[in-house]
């Protein structure tokens, strides 16, 4: 037989039953979904629908960070390049800070594919940062270490 699966949104899923069992998965947003399973019965057992309240919460996102060293006319810097992902086909939003020596140094905005990239100025020698991404409603906030130098 055949279950369908409807979040009370705009998210579906059909289960093809194999011994009486299956699985689907939807991608959904945090929040709270009012989820119906209706089984379109056959010549053995009767229709029925059944529901339930289910709870999405975010999400911990994974951070990729790297550094590399870019000069210019008149200084040297670091250029960060950020990605953060969740395996799913919901982008995380938002910004992240790439903080090191105990300042902001570079706030960096994502773009539609949860990307981006920001420099700043530094000393020569190797230097150690974290890299935060400040969350949004579908993730959590998460942060990373990273070291990187300048010759």
């Amino acid at each position: 037989g055949t279950v369908i699966i409807r979040d009370g949104k705009a998210g579906t899923c059909t289960i093809e039953l194999k011994r009486g069992a299956g699985r689907c998965s939807v991608a959904e947003r945090a929040a709270e979904y009012s989820v119906k399973a209706r089984y379109r019965g056959d010549s053995n057992f009767t229709a029925k629908e059944v529901g339930l309240t289910k709870e999405v919460e975010r999400a911990i996102p994974s951070i990729r960070a790297s550094a590399s060293e870019t000069k210019s006319a008149d200084n040297k810097a670091l250029t960060f390049e950020v990605t953060v992902s969740a395996g799913t086909t919901i982008v995380p939003t938002g910004a992240v800070t790439v903080r090191g020596a105990g300042r902001d140094n570079c706030a960096i905005t994502l773009d539609k594919a949860g990307r981006g990239r920001g420099s700043i100025v530094e000393r020569p020698g190797m230097h150690r940062f974290r890299v935060s991404y400040r969350g949004d409603s579908n993730y959590k906030p998460a942060s990373i270490g990273i070291a990187s130098g300048i010759n």
